[in-house]
């Protein structure tokens, strides 16, 4: 019933406001103050969302929380420290691999996101569903996102963002990230 709400109230919000917005679940934003530098890992995918447009995702979020009172590690940097370990986004669903990882890169603490759905209306093949058709159909995120504390293992913050938006996935998948962003940093 809750995700049904949180999919009308994205419908709503994307519909009113052209671009669209996303739906948060939590309430309340997340403490980050003892939080010094923040990783930002890959995004896991169990949907078909394409990689070059998953791959924008987090790179995208690094940006828009590069204002925050902590520091970003370069998502090249967490990729690189990935690869070091044998360790892919799928992994880090467990503690064990995203602390180990938040350590390799001397994070204070991890941001990861799950694409848990996507859904693209409105094209007849893929290169269509991904391509530039703007104001033609619309695409929906679902995401998980969890940011863990790599000292204690503790989730400091965890999160389910959605978001409805006319035109092709990469749309709605920013949509998403400014969403996170708008939970984590802190504003005004």
């Amino acid at each position: 019933m809750r995700r049904g709400v949180l999919l009308v109230l994205g419908v709503a919000l994307a519909l009113t406001a052209g671009w669209g917005n996303a739906a948060v679940a939590q309430t309340g934003r997340p403490d980050l103050s003892k939080v010094r530098v923040l990783a930002v890992a890959p995004f896991d995918d169990e949907t078909y969302v394409p990689g070059y447009i998953l791959g924008a995702g987090p790179v995208r979020l690094a940006e828009l929380i590069g204002r925050a009172p902590y520091r970003v590690v370069p998502v090249a940097d967490v990729v690189a420290a990935m690869k070091r370990l044998g360790v892919v986004p799928r992994d880090l669903i467990g503690l064990t691999p995203t602390v180990e990882v938040g350590t390799a890169v001397g994070a204070d603490a991890v941001l990861t996101g799950r694409i848990t759905s996507a859904e693209w209306e409105g094209g007849r093949s893929h290169r269509a569903r991904v391509g530039a058709g703007f104001g033609v159909g619309t695409s929906r995120i679902d995401m998980e996102v969890r940011i863990l504390d790599v000292t204690t293992r503790l989730r400091i913050f965890q999160d389910q963002v959605s978001c409805q938006t006319p035109g092709p996935l990469h749309v709605a998948l920013d949509c998403v990230v400014r969403g996170v962003a708008a939970r984590i940093v802190p504003g005004p």
